[in-house]
């Protein structure tokens, strides 16, 4: 289009004079490297958010696990399962009302475009008791709520202490916050763009305290909670339909100016 505009003007009688055929040969060959440098994108900028009851998404599953700290009540907490549960405890104390227990959580993922470029993902929880820090706490990583991959499969409605999933025992994000009423936020980001590409290893997240040899323990508010707002969320920020085009003319159009216009991809294939 751009050329079909560009040899009208050249061949109109009134534009050049003397050296015409020498000055429409370089004027076309300047258009024509133009043209074939030529490269647009294009791709629509778009944020989700996961989140139980929010624009009719019901794809979050969690539940919190525990066992009794003295091993006395063997089963009493071990095969319980609390995935109906209004909140998640992560703790680690020495009586059996509070017993050590761990979160998990999972978002379903498939609202997300396959091909989706993913720029952030970061998982909110609202923490509404984190009085519970008692212990000598050590470095920050130690003191930390942390957050693992977990590697198999599990249902929210069955697991318990006893049944729980296998998980990387390296930490994926640390989280120091001390204070209630708070949202804290964990960077998922390389995680979530492997289980977009991926969807079939979308395991979820457990949140434990790295170190479960202290008294401490925190609470934090799970899908179930009645306050919509208050729920796990999942922000995700991506870019998607991002595509390339490159024009390139071919060598007819530098001697006639009626060469046709070859669309390639990003490295220059023709398609």
């Amino acid at each position: 289009m751009l050329l079909r505009v560009f040899n009208n003007l050249l061949n109109q009688p009134h534009y050049f004079s003397g050296r015409e055929k020498e000055e429409k040969m370089a004027l076309r060959k300047l258009l024509i490297a133009s043209i074939s440098a030529l490269t647009i994108h294009s791709a629509i900028a778009d944020e989700k958010i996961l989140q139980n009851g929010l624009n009719g998404y019901a794809g979050c599953d969690d539940a919190y696990i525990a066992t009794n700290t003295w091993g006395t009540i063997v089963g009493f907490f071990s095969n319980q399962n609390y995935g109906t549960a209004t909140e998640l405890k992560v703790s680690r104390e020495s009586c059996c009302s509070f017993p050590t227990a761990r979160a998990v959580i999972r978002f379903d993922l498939s609202s997300i475009p396959q091909n989706a470029s993913i720029q952030q993902a970061t998982l909110c929880l609202h923490v509404f008791d984190n009085s519970v820090q008692l212990g000598t706490k050590g470095t920050p990583n130690n003191s930390a709520k942390s957050l693992y991959q977990i590697t198999e499969p599990w249902q929210e409605n069955t697991i318990n202490w006893i049944h729980q999933p296998a998980f990387d025992s390296t930490a994926l994000a640390f989280n120091t916050n001390t204070k209630t009423g708070v949202w804290e936020e964990y960077d998922v980001t390389s995680i979530i763009k492997n289980n977009i590409q991926n969807k079939s290893n979308n395991y979820g997240f457990m949140i434990k305290f790295p170190s479960e040899t202290e008294f401490r323990g925190a609470r934090i508010y799970s899908s179930e909670c009645s306050n919509v707002e208050l729920r796990p969320k999942l922000i995700i920020s991506y870019t998607v339909g991002s595509t390339v085009h490159a024009a390139a003319v071919d060598a007819k159009a530098t001697l006639t100016g009626e060469g046709t216009v070859v669309k390639t991809n990003a490295s220059g294939v023709k398609k």
